[in-house]
């Protein structure tokens, strides 16, 4: 799909928009990175705009695996049977001691489990991510707006 971002501000001032302006569109491009929608994008602006265009963005994160660690095979099991450590392990990831494995991490036999997490829909968490990139942008002063804790110029 196409997605066009449209940031219109006050007039930004000059000197401390034009140091941070080079860092916009890669600081974009990492918040695209971490939420897993990686795209070409244009980035053009103005004093009083910031705009994003992707030709091609991504309907929805692709789906992930998540996997959880947890204690030693020596801390898990005593005497064959599952420790406090190993059934609280169990509750954490959601799953019955019976599906309780060990697999070798870092040299160690370890619980282990792996979780598919199903990818969101990208119009879901885009106001979260244009948050982020508004957080990390640093025009010098900035200022609180409303009665939040959110600062911008």
């Amino acid at each position: 799909m196409e997605l066009l971002i449209e940031i219109a501000v006050e007039e930004l001032p000059a000197i401390p928009f034009l140091k941070e302006c080079e860092n916009i569109a890669p600081k974009w491009q990492a918040v695209l990175q971490k939420h897993g929608l990686q795209s070409e994008f244009e980035f053009e602006y103005s004093p009083r705009r910031l705009v994003f265009f992707h030709k091609d963005f991504a309907e929805r994160q692709s789906d992930g695996t998540v996997v959880t660690t947890g204690a030693p095979k020596s801390v898990a099991l005593k005497d064959g049977a599952w420790t406090a450590a190993a059934l609280s392990f169990a509750k954490k990831c959601g799953i019955d001691e019976s599906e309780l494995e060990f697999r070798q991490v870092g040299g160690k036999e370890v619980l282990y489990h792996a979780a598919v997490q199903k990818g969101r829909a990208s119009r879901e968490i885009l106001g979260e991510m244009i948050e982020e990139l508004f957080k990390s942008l640093n025009f010098g002063r900035a200022m609180r707006w409303g009665e939040g804790e959110f600062e911008f110029i």
